[in-house]
Order: C-alpha cells, then sequence, then structure tokens
C-alpha cells in the first residue's frame, strides 16, 4: 500500500503531521504511560522525530535515538542532547548497519511508536532490536491497528500497512521475541480515522480546534477503556520481551 511520493513532498507531510501531534499532549501521554513499566535503563528509540515521546523518557539512563532525516537528527541533538541525555544517529533500523553502529546487547529496552508502519522490511527491525536487546529487556511498538481503516490520511503518511493483534504477535515472534503484552487502544480515535481518511478522504490529521477537541475526548476514552478493553482501536500497542 505504499505511494511514490516526492522525497521532499514527503518530509514537509511527516513535519507537519508531527507538528499536529504535538499539539495533542494527552494522546501522547496516554502512550507513554502505557510503555513506561517497559522502558528502563539505556533505551533504543526508532524514528524519534522531532521528540514528541521521546522527551518523556530522558530520565532514563541514556537515550540513542535513530532516525532516516538528518533534520530530525540534528533537531534532537540540538534539543535534547546538550545535557549528556541523548545522543541521536542518522540510520535506517531495517539496514544491518544498526548492528554496526551499536553494541550487541548493549540496550535494557527499546521502542518504536508509530514508525514501524512506515518500514517496508518491519521483520528486519524487529530482528535488529532483539540483537540489540540484552536478555530480558522489551521492545515495546505502537502503530496503525485495524487494516480496514487504512484510508487516505495512512496515504498521505506513507503508511505500509495497519495491523490487527495476531500480526503484531507474528511479527514479534519472527524475530525471536516473546509476546508479554498486547492490546487495542484509542477507540474513540479509530472514529475520528474512519471518519477524516474514509469518508471526508483528508490528508492530514485535523489541526486547531478540531484536534484540540479529540485530545480531550482522550480523557473519556481513557477512562471507559481502563473498564471495558477496546474491542479494536486507532492503535496497536505490542510489547515483547528478548528471553
Amino acid at each position: 500500500m505504499t505511494v511514490a511520493t516526492a522525497p521532499a513532498q514527503r518530509y514537509q507531510h511527516s513535519v507537519e503531521t508531527q507538528q499536529r501531534l504535538a499539539g495533542a499532549p494527552r494522546y501522547n501521554r496516554w502512550i507513554c504511560d502505557l510503555i513506561e513499566p517497559y522502558i528502563t535503563g539505556r533505551v533504543l528509540d526508532i524514528g524519534s522525530a522531532i521528540g514528541n515521546i521521546t522527551q518523556y523518557f530522558l530520565d532514563r539512563e541514556f537515550v540513542s535515538s535513530v532516525d532516516i532525516e538528518q533534520d530530525y537528527v540534528d533537531h534532537l541533538n540540538n534539543t535534547f542532547g546538550r545535557d549528556g541525555r541523548l545522543e541521536a544517529h542518522l540510520c535506517d533500523a531495517s539496514d544491518p548497519v544498526i548492528l554496526d553502529l551499536f553494541e550487541a546487547e548493549s540496550f535494557d529496552s527499546a521502542m518504536c511508536l508509530n514508525v514501524i508502519e512506515h518500514i517496508p522490511d518491519h521483520q528486519a527491525v524487529v530482528r535488529h532490536v532483539a540483537q540489540l536487546l540484552k536478555p530480558g529487556g522489551h521492545f515495546a511498538v505502537v502503530a496503525p491497528a485495524v487494516p480496514w481503516l487504512y484510508g487516505t490520511m495512512d496515504t498521505a503518511d506513507q503508511h505500509c500497512r495497519r495491523y490487527r493483534l495476531a500480526d503484531m504477535v507474528a511479527l514479534f515472534e519472527s524475530g525471536g521475541l516473546e509476546v508479554v503484552s498486547r492490546k487495542y487502544f484509542n477507540f474513540i480515535g479509530a472514529m475520528g480515522w474512519f471518519y477524516y481518511g474514509k469518508i471526508l478522504k483528508r490528508d492530514y490529521i485535523p489541526a486547531g480546534a478540531t484536534l484540540g477537541v479529540a485530545d480531550r475526548l482522550i480523557r473519556v476514552g481513557r477512562s471507559v477503556e481502563r473498564i471495558i478493553p477496546a474491542p479494536l482501536g486507532q492503535s496497536v500497542l505490542c510489547v515483547g520481551r528478548k528471553k
């Protein structure tokens, strides 16, 4: 489901998407709270972009970030790297070069948040992370869920796929990781994604007041999903552990 897009146009769309997500603090906080128990020690962050989520984990021992856009790498190093809490690198996590960049079994945990859906060879990413994790280390992934939600916003944002829970489990197990947690979340967000991406056929996540309302609804969604697990959602969380 990939679409050929000029690199400059693709990068600009990515920047605008990241800037809009920065205006959804409750959504970002929800992701952080879901993965927080698993992100410890020395952390590998795959696809950090402008650091919307990364910034919440700078109290760990150290964060090594990788991204394929030089401007993102420079932004992270200039914004968060000056006090020695983070170092960002230009690297494609699906390329074996990441194994040369870092020493094997050097990380206590890893995260890849709304990134793996962009990567054609997502199996290589999981294999490489498994090699870089210490035994017992965790890998937390958040990605767009439910293939039938795939619409114009996915196409514009260069998503290769959306995931079912079973897809995530198979992906982790193929890379040699034991799945310890998996769930759909953000049911309200799924309805919004369907409306804007499948019915209105928009290219961008709504901004301004619309995004603000959606972010405030996160509080309602979180409260409900604490009691009733979401049967599906805008996102899927999967956490694997290196045996």
